[in-house]
């Protein structure tokens, strides 16, 4: 037995009071070990919040066809601060600051401010204010906000609010394409409200 250790690990290991690790040969199995060891604890120790903190500050550089795909990133992340987060993206509410490129919500749109109210988008917690220089717009065009409100639309609808559910259903009417009316049939098929199952098929 001891010559078959000796044979695969050149001599046996032994860690201890006053011992050293055998050989290298040892000292290769040890690293193979922390090799696989380390990378798995890091992946566990990932959390939802932080795909949605990616995701998110992703915006600061993307191009209109990656925005799209983050939103959908966002929506199925199911983090609590994405519909917030949507509809001030939606509403052009979404700013990144130019001293740390962090991304905020303003609690206004309005372009006359000297001075904004900002929100953090992860934790919806006030995050102090920022003069209208040193922030800027996150931008959108007409194609992400029907994106953005068709995504809006879908958590709303998941209300248990039928009154909720009624005005998504009004708003996606408003700019209707195929993927919306599908998504509506469906919805149709489930819907447990009069008022808002007779605005779906109106």
């Amino acid at each position: 037995l001891q010559h078959q250790d000796k044979s695969l690990f050149g001599t046996k290991l032994q860690i201890g009071p006053g011992r050293r690790l055998g050989t290298i040969g040892g000292q290769r199995l040890l690293v193979l070990l922390l090799a696989v060891v380390v990378p798995a604890t890091a992946t566990r120790a990932q959390t939802p919040e932080d795909g949605f903190s990616a995701a998110l500050a992703e915006l600061r550089e993307a191009d209109f066809p990656s925005k799209e795909a983050i939103i959908e990133r966002l929506g199925a992340s199911g983090h609590r601060a994405v519909q917030p987060v949507l509809t001030a993206f939606l509403e052009d509410r979404l700013f990144v600051r130019t001293a740390d490129a962090r991304i905020f919500i303003a609690k206004s749109a309005d372009d006359g401010l000297a001075e904004l109210e900002l929100v953090d988008p992860v934790t919806l917690r006030d995050a102090g204010r920022a003069m209208s220089a040193e922030i800027s717009r996150i931008g959108t065009n007409n194609r992400l906000r029907r994106v953005l409100r068709t995504t809006i639309a879908h958590f709303s609808l998941a209300s248990p609010d039928a009154s909720v559910r009624l005005a998504a259903v009004r708003d996606m009417l408003r700019s209707l394409d195929e993927v919306t009316l599908e998504f509506l049939r469906e919805r149709a098929r489930v819907e447990t409200d009069a008022g808002v199952t007779r605005a779906i098929e109106t």
